[in-house]
C-alpha cells in the first residue's frame, strides 16, 4: 500500500503538467509503457498527464514522483 503524502503528491502533478516529467522521461530514454509500468497504469495514462489533459491520482502520483526522483538523481 502507498503512503499517502500530500505535498508529494501535488509535486508529481505539478511535474506532469509543466513538461518536466516528459522531459525527464525523455532525457533517460524511457518508454511511456516502461513509465506506465512503474506507476501501475495504462501507457494512455501517463500519455494524458503529459499532455496536461489529466492528472495522476494519488496511488500513482506518489509512484510518479518517487520514479521522478529517482531520474533527476540520474541526470
Amino acid at each position: 500500500m502507498t503512503k499517502t503524502d500530500p505535498a508529494k503528491i501535488a509535486k508529481a502533478r505539478a511535474a506532469a503538467s509543466n513538461g518536466e516529467g516528459r522531459a525527464l522521461r525523455l532525457k533517460n530514454r524511457l518508454s511511456l509503457s516502461e513509465v506506465a509500468s512503474v506507476c501501475e497504469v495504462d501507457q494512455s495514462a501517463v500519455w494524458r498527464w503529459e499532455q496536461g489533459e489529466r492528472a495522476p491520482r494519488a496511488a500513482a502520483a506518489i509512484r510518479y514522483a518517487n520514479l521522478l526522483d529517482i531520474l533527476r538523481g540520474l541526470t
